[in-house]
């Protein structure tokens, strides 16, 4: 008398030369696993891209104040400049997340 996987053996067989799955666990877990690393890439991609726009953004903000600077009376403001709105527009526009 043959065990009970050994007589599942034909059946599987079958299944398999017709192209479907043999529906055991592995097939499941290998799934879960591939869904579950490119979960993974996908979020570390976009915190990366997230990251690398803020920081974009705040050197803009440093270099370009959106406050009056007439109070920094120098030779970049001179006393009659109330702000670098416009180059500060330009800067953040040119940031990207990517």
């Amino acid at each position: 008398m043959q065990s009970a996987p050994a007589a599942m053996i034909p059946a599987v067989e079958a299944r398999v030369a017709r192209g479907l799955s043999t529906g055991g666990p592995t097939d499941w877990r290998f799934v879960a696993i591939v869904a579950a690393v490119a979960i993974v890439v996908l979020s570390v991609l976009w915190m990366a891209a997230e990251s690398h726009y803020r920081s974009c953004i705040a050197r803009a903000n440093a270099k370009f104040p959106a406050v009056a600077v007439s109070a920094f009376n120098g030779k970049v403001t001179g006393p009659l400049r109330v702000s670098f709105v416009t180059e500060r527009q330009k800067a953040v526009d040119d940031c990207h997340r990517l």
